[in-house]
């Protein structure tokens, strides 16, 4: 298979619409700013607290659901529910007498959501018509990625390689199997029926292990019998020296595969053709599937540079070196 990739052009010559971002710096990691790309300017400096006179703690990651934010500071056992186009607090989920760490959120349908934490084996059942935790699901260990697979929600644990099924319907787990080793997370394609796993391989985050394969694991649907591997060995760098980062699947055709290493592309219908798709230290992936826009980061010696790329077509849209270091990032 031959990959192209092409600069697009703006609608207006010499014009470019703004283009604001949410983003967490890290000289400010308990900070929301408003960041404008074009210009590459932060309009804001602390969106949540400005509409809410509330501060934040370090935050970890951010999700969004049906207009709702879910702001992780799993440090302090905390995550915070604001409205996404506001900011606007609605509620903070606390695990503090628990020391519960959470580490992940997915969504079955717009009433029923699941929460893991990393250094506890139960999953929390979440009523979003009232944010309350309506009951626990135990599991044979902790979760670090949770993924909603039509009825089904996937859970994968970093430390012990298990993937979890949990039905959504009845909250129940259907099985738990050894995946892969240091699993970090997984995407699911409609089109291809087809569960795709992103395992770190050992040694990569623990310098005290023996370093093992870095690999795409893919899981046919429904029945999650696992059908393909495939060694992430990129140019000159073997998969066992391979650092991934972060997976997205999206349309038809493509997935990528961020890493210190670069950038990685691979067809969903042939996971093997895999390739460096951009060079740099990739760390961060975020798909804004409303604007069909993959945005990537990569560091650049204490800077960021930021792209944005059209998953349906793999098209570079365009490329921003930012004067920060930009942790997290989120579509505003």
């Amino acid at each position: 298979m031959v990959f192209g990739c092409k600069k697009e052009e703006s609608l207006i010559e010499g014009e470019s619409p703004p283009q604001y971002f949410y983003i967490v710096t890290g000289d400010q990691p308990n900070t929301i700013k408003l960041f404008e790309l074009n210009s590459k300017k932060v309009e804001v400096e602390d969106v949540f607290y400005l509409k809410n006179k509330i501060k934040l703690d370090q935050i970890s990651q951010i999700v969004e659901y049906r207009g709702i934010l879910y702001i992780f500071q799993k440090e302090t056992y905390r995550i915070t529910i604001a409205y996404a186009d506001s900011l606007i607090f609605i509620k903070n989920l606390d695990w503090s007498n628990e020391k519960r760490k959470p580490s992940s959120i997915a969504f079955a349908n717009a009433t029923t959501g699941f929460i893991s934490f990393e250094n506890d084996s139960i999953v929390s059942v979440l009523d979003l018509t009232n944010f309350q935790v309506a009951r626990e699901v135990t599991t044979k260990s902790p979760i670090s990625y949770l993924e909603n697979v039509e009825q089904y929600i996937i859970g994968l644990s970093i430390s012990t390689g298990l993937a979890t099924i949990i039905d959504s319907r009845t909250f129940s787990v259907e099985r738990a199997f050894w995946v892969g080793d240091s699993p970090l997370s997984c995407a699911y394609s409609s089109n291809r029926n087809t569960v795709f796993i992103l395992c770190a391989g050992k040694g990569k985050y623990d310098s005290s292990q023996v370093k093992t394969k870095a690999k795409i694991i893919t899981l046919s649907f429904p029945d999650f019998n696992k059908a393909l591997e495939v060694d992430l060995n990129i140019g000159s760098t073997s998969a066992n020296d391979l650092v991934p980062t972060g997976l997205t699947v999206y349309g038809k055709y493509f997935g990528f595969i961020s890493t210190f290493s670069g950038l990685l592309r691979f067809s969903l219908s042939n996971p093997s053709q895999i390739q460096r798709y951009v060079a740099g230290e990739f760390y961060n992936l975020v798909l804004d599937s409303k604007k069909e826009t993959l945005i990537a980061l990569a560091r650049s010696d204490g800077q960021t540079n930021f792209f944005l790329i059209n998953p349906v077509n793999s098209a570079i849209i365009s490329k921003h070196l930012i004067n920060s270091n930009i942790l997290l990032v989120f579509p505003f």
